[in-house]
């Protein structure tokens, strides 16, 4: 046993010091050691082995070096290795050689002693390392809470130093083995990919790197790996050491675990880190005053604790949990493993009493959160909890995924209620589009999206957190970007044109249908380009995350970004190139939206989201997280390192995950209350949604009603126009027939029918409403003014495309059914809903009559000598011009009597459906 000469460390155990306390930690996770930890004599003026490499040929090869480097300096050496040295007394730990517990290279000739060979005073494990030579490999092996991992990270901080002095030298890597055993796979493969994953370097590089032997593996938690790969994950290491001869290795793992393998690590050396003595125990305690007096009493008779005092770890616990306690307090306890329990218990406690910490959570739900949140990293061998990385197999049961999945979809359904709305704003001035199809198309598409993600079983969640400029990614990349969209539209095209052909109402023959061809390809192609460069810009993960869930956050704005670029993109596109039948606004939006869910990272934040949702329902998790995980930090539970949180030590994690069992009768009427405030608030939002759709809806249905009754007006008309006017023309002259005009004929023919029709139609006005008409009741009203003017602008919009084909004679449209105006207006005091159309001048012969005084018939003219009519009153009109509208009125109690009954049979149905699921969720949760 080696041994320094005591530090005379006077201990004060205080609030303020149990404020910045930390304990140690195991595996992959955080080594604070409150008041006691690993000394060893790190000399940097001791050279550690140099071997000659290539220096690299390009600078980019330099910078990825150094940045490699940086990521693991700052994160383990700055944010961990020195936060869990800070204000400590230490305490120097032997080490001694094992060598019966490696199988070494048989070009290794050495005798393999029989027994353990304590090393010379002063030597480090960096100093063993460096005497070993070329492709050095070691085994670290300690008891639970010995000081391994910080071993193993003062042997990186060593090797990161002299790198930094030397960036030629292989890179010091520090990676955690409890993930192989999530996936086992061949070591080449799961190295490419931790490197990926926790340090962001490219597939190409990785292979380059471990090609040329360019990496240093410090391998952390080989006992973490689950049992059932425990042993192939050590032949897969040993595989790996063979083919890479020169590759310096690393390995922690705790004895006991190791010593239970069937095979042995192939390694050089192997050493174990030594449990505290007796004398060194009684030194620390010593130091303390008499604030851990009660513990140096108890220790003479408690051979349990005996046992735990020799694991630095536990001594630093006894050093929180029993500072000024008495000894009628502790209770003498024969087992070892209910003495940890109760010292981790009494330590738990302790920490809940610390009046440095605001009291945001009670008791209760810090140990039910905790409890939870250990067993599920305990789980899946899970050092580092991060929680963009949080993923659909924290549900415990096929339920709750089916659950989670049934929320996103439910979450399409609310966006698919949106673009309905939107539609009833946005293309309603557009005639030319068959607006029904476009909603219809809208929903299907969003359907495929839906099933595309969730109903093929894909939960895997994946952000996209960074956006990187094309000019910065190598030629290669860009060009498999562009692969990649163009590779898209092969689907694309033919849904654009499919697309094309739904939404244009009326196309001409021949020249729309080749238009729809032609432009439902360029559709397809220009989604293709969006995709490819959607995927130019998508970078890698954050570098060094520093704020929780920054990456998802990262993605949502990155998903913004991706739809106001597909937004401007389509619609400086659409509306500058395309026909006026295919710009429709609401497709615009909707492929916008589904551009950035599905490439620009959406989806992950809708998932993300989810996810945390049903867990919060579930009461897993608060529904503020990190704030929850800083406020366990503060209460030394957990320690944050950047944008992650690990627990201080493993041995706590699996306390909570294993021994801990918290009191859930509060927190289930809590959530029992949150999940009523949830459905309720559900049903309230989507019955809003779906009241806006059903008035959509109701309004649709009212203007094809209206429409239609214009149309047969029209009908009326033409007929007055073509055929009884002509009949009467000889009578006309002579005295002024109003049934030969063909508008008063409509008004009564409406008249007529609003009143065999009383209990449908009997509150509908129709009005041919003019700005100069010859009959005073024609007049139109300012609202009706404003309708005109509104037609007129259409019309001459129309006027600058070809023209449609003349389809009625005298006072009819000449444009196509796109000029219309709708919306509500209120006549005399009551709220109507109103469609028109405009009357246009289009027959020379109308002019006869309406042009001036001098040219009217004979009969008109003395009517207006008469005084009959005012002077200039219904002349003046011009051919080809827009001289007033044909206004349908329709109550607006009417709208709402449809979307009533709409909204009501949705609803119900909503009802029906919901209380289905959750009768059905009860019965399965009940067995």
């Amino acid at each position: 046993m080696n041994q320094q000469p005591p530090h005379q460390h006077n201990l004060d155990i205080t609030n303020t010091s149990i404020r910045e306390a930390q304990i140690g930690q195991a595996g992959n996770d955080l080594q604070q050691i409150q008041y006691v930890t690993v000394y060893e004599s790190f000399s940097l003026a001791k050279l550690i082995g140099r071997r000659q490499v290539n220096l690299p040929t390009q600078q980019e090869e330099y910078r990825f070096r150094k940045v490699l480097l940086n990521k693991v300096k700052q994160y383990w050496v700055n944010g961990v290795l020195e936060k869990s040295l800070h204000n400590q007394a230490l305490i120097e730990l032997g080490i001694e050689e094992r060598l019966d517990l490696v199988e070494q290279p048989s070009s290794i000739i050495k005798e393999i002693p029989n027994e353990c060979q304590p090393l010379s005073e002063n030597q480090s494990v960096s100093d063993v390392f460096n005497q070993m030579g070329e492709g050095r490999t070691l085994l670290i092996l300690g008891e639970p809470g010995a000081g391994k991992t910080i071993t193993l990270l003062k042997l990186a901080q060593d090797l990161i130093t002299r790198t930094e002095e030397d960036l030629s030298q292989p890179i010091p890597v520090i990676l955690n083995l409890s993930s192989w055993g999530n996936n086992p796979q061949k070591f080449n493969d799961w190295l490419i990919e931790e490197l990926n994953s926790k340090y962001q370097i490219s597939t190409e590089l990785s292979k380059d790197w471990m090609r040329n032997e360019q990496l240093i593996l410090l391998l952390d938690g080989l006992d973490e790996v689950k049992v059932e790969y425990r042993s192939s994950c050590v032949q897969a290491i040993n595989q790996f050491s063979q083919e890479h001869g020169l590759t310096e290795i690393v390995v922690c793992s705790r004895i006991q675990d190791y010593q239970a393998l069937s095979n042995p690590l192939q390694l050089q050396a192997a050493i174990y880190i030594q449990s505290l003595t007796p004398q060194q125990v009684n030194q620390y305690l010593d130091s303390a005053g008499s604030q851990l007096e009660a513990v140096k009493t108890l220790l003479e008779e408690d051979t349990a604790l005996q046992e735990l005092v020799k694991s630095p770890l536990i001594l630093s616990v006894i050093t929180l949990a029993y500072q000024g306690k008495k000894v009628e307090e502790l209770l003498q306890i024969a087992s070892v493993e209910k003495r940890r329990e109760h010292l981790f218990n009494t330590y738990i406690e302790r920490m809940f009493k610390r009046k440095e910490v605001n009291q945001q959570y009670s008791k209760d739900q810090v140990i039910h959160w905790l409890n939870w949140l250990a067993q599920k990293m305990y789980q899946t061998s899970q050092s580092v909890f991060l929680i963009e990385k949080m993923q659909p197999n924290l549900l415990q049961s096929n339920v709750q995924k089916n659950l989670y999945q049934i929320e996103i979809i439910l979450i399409g359904i609310i966006v698919i209620g949106l673009i309905l709305f939107l539609g009833r704003t946005l293309d309603l001035d557009n005639d030319k589009i068959n607006l029904f199809n476009v909603l219809t198309i809208n929903i299907l598409l969003w359907s495929l999206v839906l099933w595309w993600n969730f109903g093929r079983g894909k939960v895997e969640i994946e952000t996209f957190e960074t956006l990187t400029w094309p000019w910065k990614k190598t030629q290669k990349d860009l060009l498999n970007a562009l692969k990649y969209g163009l590779s898209w539209s092969l689907i694309l095209s033919p849904m654009g044109i499919l697309w094309c052909y739904i939404t244009w109402e009326n196309p001409k023959w021949p020249i729309g249908y080749e238009k729809i061809l032609i432009f439902g390809t360029i559709l397809g192609l220009i989604f293709a380009l969006i995709i490819g460069l959607i995927r130019s810009f998508k970078g890698s993960e954050i570098e060094i995350k520093t704020i929780p869930n920054q990456g998802i956050i990262k993605s949502f704005y990155n998903a913004v970004i991706v739809v106001l670029v597909s937004w401007i993109i389509l619609f400086l596109i659409i509306f500058t190139l395309f026909p006026q039948g295919l710009q429709s606004k609401t497709s615009i939006i909707s492929w916008g939206l589904i551009l950035g869910l599905l490439f620009g990272g959406g989806i992950s934040v809708i998932q993300h989201f989810s996810l945390r949702f049903i867990l919060w329902v579930k009461g897993f998790i608060p529904h503020n997280l990190a704030r929850f995980l800083d406020y366990a930090s503060e209460r030394v539970f957990l320690q944050k390192v950047g944008g992650g949180y690990i627990f201080v030590h493993r041995i706590l994690l699996e306390h909570f995950a294993t021994r801990i069992h918290s009191s859930q009768s509060e927190i289930r009427n809590t959530y029992k209350t949150i999940k009523i405030l949830f459905v309720g608030g559900a049903i309230i939002i989507i019955s809003l949604i779906y009241g806006t759709v059903c008035l959509n809806f109701a309004e649709f249905q009212l203007k094809s009603q209206a429409n239609m009754l214009i149309s047969a007006m029209d009908a009326v008309r033409k007929y007055n126009h073509d055929y009884i006017t002509p009949l009467l023309r000889t009578e006309a002259d002579e005295k002024l027939l109003m049934e030969s005009i063909p508008t008063f004929a409509v008004n009564q023919v409406f008249n007529v029918f609003a009143a065999a029709y009383k209990n449908d139609y009997g509150d509908y006005i129709y009005k041919s409403a003019m700005i100069n008409p010859s009959n005073l009741n024609d007049k139109a009203t300012l609202e009706e003014i404003k309708i005109i003017e509104t037609l007129k602008q259409q019309d001459l919009d129309t006027q600058r495309q070809p023209a449609g084909q003349n389809i009625d004679q005298g006072y009819q449209d000449q444009v196509a059914v796109q000029n219309i105006d709708q919306g509500y207006v209120k006549i005399e005091d009551r709220d109507y809903f109103y469609t028109s159309r405009p009357i246009k001048i289009t027959d020379k012969t109308c002019l006869s009559c309406h042009s001036t005084l001098e040219k009217a018939p004979q009969s008109l003219q003395v009517l207006y000598k008469q005084g009959k009519y005012v002077a200039n009153q219904g002349f003046g009109w011009e051919l080809n011009t827009v001289i007033g509208a044909k206004v349908v009125y329709v109550p607006a109690t009417e709208v709402y009597k449809i979307a009533q009954k709409d909204f009501i049979i949705l609803v119900g149905a909503f009802i029906l459906i919901s209380a289905v699921v959750i009768i059905a969720m009860s019965i399965l949760y009940s067995h």
